[in-house]
């Protein structure tokens, strides 16, 4: 029992941190306008990968006495995104509805003229761009994120779980 307390304290703390700084790192972003800077979103990604790693290894060389289970590395990682995720959703949430609404409409406008570009006739890009309308909004963005942070942060964990996971030696029990 106090094993899993301490995991769910190491990573909301190692959580909030991380999710701290990428949050940082994105409003940093959107106030000198380069929020669609491609080359720059990858250090959001890098910098996501890199906490979760140092959470699990972290928790593994500190709080475990350097043995951790594969099992335990996911759950590790997972809590850790789960928490990032969090973090970033409220971020989005208020930004997409107080800081800068003026991107739901940049948003329509990307998926209208990738549609016209695709070649559909106008009377179809109206019926899908008035579907967009009643989807695309602050909260449901900020959920959509939510799920990607799950989602791409499960892969991570996996992968890093099995990087990182360090079994007991049989020979020194």
């Amino acid at each position: 029992m106090r094993i899993q307390n301490n995991q769910l304290r190491h990573t909301l703390n190692y959580g909030a941190i991380i999710g701290g700084t990428i949050t940082l790192y994105e409003f940093m972003l959107y106030i000198f306008g380069m929020t669609n800077n491609k080359a720059l979103e990858n250090v959001t990604l890098f910098l996501f990968v890199l906490g979760v790693y140092i959470t699990i290894k972290r928790f593994r060389d500190i709080e475990s006495g350097g043995v951790i289970s594969f099992k335990r590395a996911f759950s590790t990682g997972f809590l850790t995104c789960l928490f990032i995720g969090i973090i970033g959703t409220l971020y989005t949430y208020i930004q997409m509805k107080y800081l800068s609404p003026h991107l739901l409409d940049e948003i329509m406008e990307m998926s209208q003229e990738r549609l016209l570009s695709r070649g559909i006739s106008d009377n179809q890009v109206e019926l899908q761009t008035s579907i967009m309308e009643k989807m695309i909004t602050p909260g449901f963005i900020a959920l959509t994120s939510l799920f990607s942070s799950v989602f791409w942060g499960t892969i991570a964990s996996l992968i890093l779980a099995v990087l990182l996971k360090r079994e007991e030696n049989p020979l020194l029990k």
